[in-house]
């Protein structure tokens, strides 16, 4: 919970960004899954979606991109 919780910055293309690193037990998305890891928690200004998933999520998988239909596929490693 929060009481597990680290403070520290994260810099990516917008810029740098205050964080509360947060333990979480595991990440979903469609049918694949993740965890236990720590997932950097803060406001953002989104115009819709509900965040970004980082490297120690993706790097578990291979990403295949079909822009052309508007399709994100992980498979696992």
């Amino acid at each position: 919970g929060v009481r597990d919780s680290l403070r520290g910055s994260v810099k990516g293309a917008t810029g740098t960004a205050n964080v509360l690193f947060v333990p979480v037990q595991s990440i979903e998305v469609g049918t694949a899954r993740s965890g236990p890891l720590r997932v950097a928690a803060h406001d953002i200004e989104f115009g819709t979606g509900d965040g970004l998933l980082g490297r120690d999520f993706l790097d578990q998988f291979t990403v295949n991109i079909d822009s052309t239909a508007g399709v994100v596929t992980l498979s696992p490693r």
